[in-house]
């Protein structure tokens, strides 16, 4: 009899212990967001960005991570500021004089101009080519911008990406704004559509999740797909070491102000901005 108590309480504990250790309850272990299969390697051409995949690290659950390292500027878009027009302006001008079938996008932006996002898009879908993107920072314009890329990488643990409904404002008679309202609800319906298909959610979820401002680091992105995979990205001591120098003009109410930007040519390196007098 006691024998058979001994083999009762032992049988209880080990279910007990099955319930509460059960690692696929874990979110941390979700095969959705780390998964045990190294990245293939990916194609990109070699003259622009040095492609390689690391070893597999010690824990089974961890991933060959891609390497970029970039060493021309060649085939090569920075985007690294608003989307305005003169990033529109650069951006159409790098993918219509590129010869290349695939380029690779550096994105490092917190947004901007739905209008001049709009264009950009349609010059990549229009020139044919493939597009790799990193982001560091995707955020709204940029957010989207992402998503329609070819392959879509960010860190692991120091990316942000962002989206929220698109925001306006508009002037003028009360007939003329219901009508621009109705234009810009069609365009902006339109880009929903092609991002949430790309993210394999239907239109009204992605609605929902981007209602009051979504913001993801590697594992929620993952967990949406609005990523391929995370890498590193690393910028060649050549590219590194060659300095560029330009000159801008920033003006507004209170005047206008001329500046000097000493950068690298390295795009993860801040450039030094200084007053010129």
């Amino acid at each position: 009899m006691r024998a058979i108590w001994i083999v009762s309480i032992l049988c209880w504990l080990t279910i007990i212990g099955f319930g509460v250790y059960n690692y696929n309850d874990i979110p941390l272990f979700n095969k959705d967001i780390v998964s045990e299969k190294p990245i293939k390697k990916v194609v990109v051409k070699k003259s622009v960005v040095k492609t390689e995949t690391g070893k597999r690290a010690s824990n089974e659950n961890s991933m060959r991570p891609v390497t970029f390292t970039i060493k021309s500027t060649k085939d090569l878009i920075v985007f690294n500021s608003e989307v305005n027009s003169e990033m529109k302006d650069k951006f159409v001008k790098k993918i219509t004089g590129s010869s290349a079938d695939e380029m690779f996008i550096y994105i490092n932006s917190p947004g901007g101009s739905v209008f001049h996002m709009a264009t950009i898009i349609e010059t990549m879908q229009a020139s044919g080519k493939k597009f790799t993107c990193y982001a560091k920072q995707a955020a709204s314009a940029a957010f989207t911008i992402f998503q329609l890329c070819d392959k879509r990488y960010m860190s692991r643990i120091s990316s942000i990406l962002m989206q929220h409904n698109a925001r306006g404002s508009f002037g003028g008679d009360f007939e003329t704004m219901k009508k621009k309202v109705t234009m810009w609800d069609s365009i902006i319906r339109s880009i929903e559509l092609m991002v949430s298909s790309k993210m394999n959610m239907s239109l009204k979820d992605y609605k929902i999740l981007i209602a009051n401002e979504v913001w993801m680091d590697y594992p929620i992105a993952k967990s949406y797909s609005a990523v391929d995979s995370y890498a590193y990205i690393r910028c060649s001591k050549k590219l590194i070491d060659k300095v560029v120098v330009e000159k801008k003009k920033f003006c507004s109410i209170f005047g206008c102000v001329k500046v000097k930007i000493t950068r690298s040519e390295c795009p993860l390196i801040s450039g030094k901005t200084e007053v010129v007098r």
